[in-house]
C-alpha cells in the first residue's frame, strides 16, 4: 500500500502540496487527475525520493519511506530519461537495481513493443515510445508499488491500450497502481479509484464508479492550470 499523509511540498512561494492525503491500495489502480500544475508530478516525485516535502508521511508497505536505502527497490516508477542513452541500457540498469538478469529487460521491452528500438537512443523515440518505455520500466520486477506520471490519457490510442492492459493486469497481480492525468475520459476506463488533486489539495476522492455520477463534469473536464 501507498500511503501519503499531509504531505505538504513548497517550490519557493509557491506551495506544490498542501497537507495532502490521499491511499492507493493493493489491487486496485488509482487515478490521480488534476490540472497542469496541480501538484501531480510533484506528489509522484517525492514517492520515488526525488524531492523531499517540508512536512508529512509517506509510507510505503506500511514502513517510512526514509527507511529505504532505494525506493527504486519497491516502486515502479521512471523518472527523468536521459535522451542519450538506450532503451536497452535504461531497462538493464532497472534490472541490475533488482538484482535481475539483463534478460528480463529485454522482455520487458518486448513486453511494451520497444523490442526494435531498444538499441537506439531514448532522444529519437516518439511521445509515445517514452510514454512506453515509462510503462515497462515501471513494471519491470513486479515491485509492489507502480507510480507512473505519464498523462497516458493524451498519448496515442495504441500505448492508451497498452497501458490499459499492463496497469490492470499489474493490480490485479496485487500492486497498487497509482497513475496521473489530467481528466478520467480514459483513466476511468481501467481506474478503480480516483482523487481529484487541484491547488496541492485533494478536492474528490473515492470509487471511479461511485464519483462519475455525481461529480462528471470535474472528472472528465481538464482544467486550464499552470503548467
Amino acid at each position: 500500500m501507498l500511503h501519503v499523509e499531509n504531505l505538504t511540498v513548497r517550490h519557493g512561494n509557491r506551495t506544490a502540496l498542501d497537507r495532502l492525503t490521499l491511499t492507493a491500495v493493493p489491487g486496485r489502480v488509482t487515478a490521480l487527475i488534476g490540472a497542469p500544475g496541480a501538484g501531480k508530478t510533484t506528489l509522484a516525485r517525492c514517492v520515488l525520493g526525488l524531492i523531499t516535502p517540508q512536512s508529512g508521511k509517506i509510507s510505503l508497505l506500511g514502513n517510512d519511506v526514509r527507511e529505504y536505502d532505494h525506493v527504486g527497490r519497491v516502486v515502479g516508477g521512471a523518472s527523468e530519461l536521459s535522451s542519450r542513452s538506450t532503451g536497452r541500457t535504461t531497462a538493464r540498469e532497472v534490472t541490475d537495481l533488482l538484482g535481475l538478469p539483463s534478460a528480463v529487460a529485454d522482455a520487458a521491452l518486448e513486453r511494451v513493443e520497444l523490442a526494435g528500438v531498444a538499441a537506439n537512443r531514448i532522444e529519437t523515440y516518439t511521445p509515445g515510445m517514452r510514454q512506453r518505455l515509462a510503462l515497462g520500466l515501471a513494471l519491470l520486477g513486479n515491485r509492489p508499488i507502480v507510480v507512473l506520471d505519464e498523462s497516458f490519457d493524451r498519448a496515442d490510442l495504441a500505448t492508451q491500450r497498452l497501458a490499459h492492459s499492463l496497469l490492470s493486469q499489474r493490480a490485479r497481480e496485487g500492486a497498487a497502481v497509482l497513475v496521473t492525468g489530467c481528466d478520467l475520459r480514459v483513466l476511468g476506463a481501467f481506474a478503480d479509484d480516483v482523487v481529484l488533486l487541484r491547488d496541492g489539495r485533494a478536492q474528490l476522492d473515492g470509487a471511479v464508479a461511485e464519483l462519475v455520477v455525481s461529480h462528471r463534469e470535474a472528472l472528465y473536464v481538464a482544467e486550464v492550470g499552470t503548467a
